[in-house]
């Protein structure tokens, strides 16, 4: 039960990584830990793949962390600006 029941809550809790992640950059830390729950996983199923994606994904999310850390740190008027989101909106609206 628990092999069938473990794949749902590791990909549920991945939703909330990026979740949070839009919110502030400790999410990429969550991924990291996301990405360890696919350790048991992997054990549990021998789907051995899941580690090669542990290593990887877990590497983008530190890279990630880092990256976003140092701009969620910068004072609100040195944060990037997008200046034409609302054009690019507008040309996908109207297909």
């Amino acid at each position: 039960m628990l092999v069938l029941l473990f794949p749902w809550l590791v990909s549920l809790f991945g939703g909330v990584v990026f979740w949070v992640v839009a919110k502030h950059p400790i999410g990429w830390l969550l991924g990291v830990v996301q990405m360890m729950l696919f350790v048991p996983l992997a054990i549990l199923t021998g789907e051995w793949g899941f580690l090669a994606q542990t290593v990887i994904y877990s590497g983008v999310f530190i890279r990630n962390y880092f990256v976003e850390l140092k701009e969620h740190r910068k004072p609100e008027d040195q944060k990037p600006r997008c200046s034409k989101c609302s054009k690019v909106i507008r040309k996908v609206a109207a297909g």
